[in-house]
């Protein structure tokens, strides 16, 4: 095949050896941290959205005088991508409760396939652990996309304001609402703290392993091209 080489065709081959070996419970626990992981991402994101629309929004409230044009956009710009990041999440966390309940239930179906009975009962105990771990950072999960909507609501009706009327006068009568927009945002950002944690957590106790070598193999393949 032309445009590869060889240890490129080699390390491709491997890869899709490892894919077939790999046991079916492994690779939806893999597909399952990777769902966690990428609305952990994302509620980061979103996160950092929210809190550039505040900064904007404070250096408008406490101007001077000059453009409020430019700012105004920016401000506009961060609240409507930070509102459909939130959308994004719920998407995300369904995502994530399907693979939770695909994993789970491989694992429970697995569980009879362990004649030992103390090593069955370690199993069972590690899946009832995993599942007390995944309804935390689920309940946690759903917490985010809830404090979020309050905040977006009123940050959306500012722009709706200021959209109309972009005015020093107006931009300054935000002062006390802006006050209690940002005591609102530093509690989320606290809750996506949280769902850091809880995401670094699930990560360290259930990602499989093996996956850490064939992320390796993809890398050094990628680099041969």
């Amino acid at each position: 095949m032309r445009g590869f080489s060889t240890v490129t065709l080699i390390l491709a081959a491997a890869l899709m050896a490892a894919c077939q070996s790999t046991p079916k419970g492994q690779q939806q626990a893999q597909k399952l941290s990777d769902q966690i992981e990428t609305f952990g991402r994302a509620a980061s994101s979103a996160g950092i959205e929210l809190d550039t629309a505040l900064t904007v929004l404070g250096s408008m409230v406490n101007s001077e005088g000059g453009d409020l044009s430019a700012p105004y956009k920016q401000f506009a710009s961060s609240v409507d991508k930070c509102d459909k990041e939130v959308k994004g999440l719920q998407t995300k966390l369904d995502a994530m409760d399907k693979a939770a309940a695909q994993s789970f239930l491989t694992w429970e179906g697995n569980l009879e396939t362990i004649e030992t009975e103390s090593i069955r009962n370690q199993s069972r105990q590690q899946l009832e652990d995993a599942r007390a771990s995944y309804s935390t950072l689920n309940t946690h999960g759903k917490a985010i996309i809830d404090a979020f909507q309050p905040i977006l609501g009123t940050l959306r009706d500012v722009s709706s304001l200021l959209g109309n009327n972009l005015t020093a006068a107006s931009v300054k009568s935000q002062s006390g609402l802006l006050e209690q927009v940002k005591k609102d945002a530093s509690e989320l950002d606290a809750k996506i703290a949280e769902i850091k944690a809880d995401v670094e957590k699930w990560v360290a106790a259930n990602a499989p392993k093996v996956e850490e070598e064939k992320k390796a193999a993809e890398d050094a393949a990628a680099k041969k091209e």
